[in-house]
């Protein structure tokens, strides 16, 4: 029961605990530190408010619906962990509902409620809703033309595939390159003096740069 309590606190932030009070959820800003240049992330912790006056048929119809249950078994186990609560003892340790605080009553026969240092975070779905809707024509302007957002898809898509193609043609032309040159090679048709210079070097003398006198 006490996941299911943790669950309900981060869809409505509070929990009516009947006879008792209400745990509630305090937001707390983001707070910078100068001194330390620290700036500690919003969060939030729980509190309680005790009261006799509470009413929990809230929470009991929304449990009733998560688990597919009749509301008078919901109650049924609600109220066995409520009694747990209310038949706590002075001389007994302190009950502890993980991830939300621990309970314990004091001389003065008072249920004192000491919130968990836990962070409190709980993922909760959301409803996802499609806001962006394809062929909707929107106003695109580009320097000092203007087009609407379909035609323009239509010319990207275009040079898009104009791009391919010129790509494709230019890598069968490289490929045929380089089977032509194995080609030749492989049939000594093609050899390294073939690009070498043919004439003879002939060395001629030179002439002295100084004179002796």
């Amino acid at each position: 029961m006490i996941p299911v309590f943790r669950e309900y606190l981060a869809l409505t932030n509070q929990l009516p605990l009947v006879g008792v009070g209400t745990i509630r959820v305090r937001n707390i800003a983001a707070q910078l530190d100068i001194a330390a240049r620290v700036i500690a992330s919003p969060r939030q912790e729980f509190y309680f408010e005790q009261s006799d006056q509470v009413d929990a048929q809230d929470f009991l119809n929304w449990l009733s619906s998560r688990d597919n249950l009749p509301v008078s078994v919901v109650h049924e186990q609600y109220a066995i962990v409520i009694n747990h609560l209310n038949s706590q003892k002075v001389e007994c340790d302190d009950l502890t509902w993980k991830g939300i605080g621990s309970w314990k009553r004091d001389a003065d026969n008072t249920l004192r409620f000491t919130a968990s240092n836990e962070p409190y975070t709980i993922a909760v779905p959301v409803r996802a809703e499609k806001v962006i809707r394809e062929n909707t024509s929107h106003a695109v302007q580009v320097g000092e033309a203007s087009v609407d957002s379909i035609t323009m898809a239509k010319n990207l898509q275009q040079q898009k595939a104009k791009f391919t193609l010129k790509s494709g043609w230019g890598f069968l032309l490289f490929v045929a390159v380089i089977a032509l040159s194995a080609w030749a090679m492989l049939t000594n048709k093609f050899t390294p003096a073939m690009l070498s210079n043919p004439a003879k070097v002939v060395p001629t003398e030179t002439t002295p740069t100084y004179k002796v006198w």
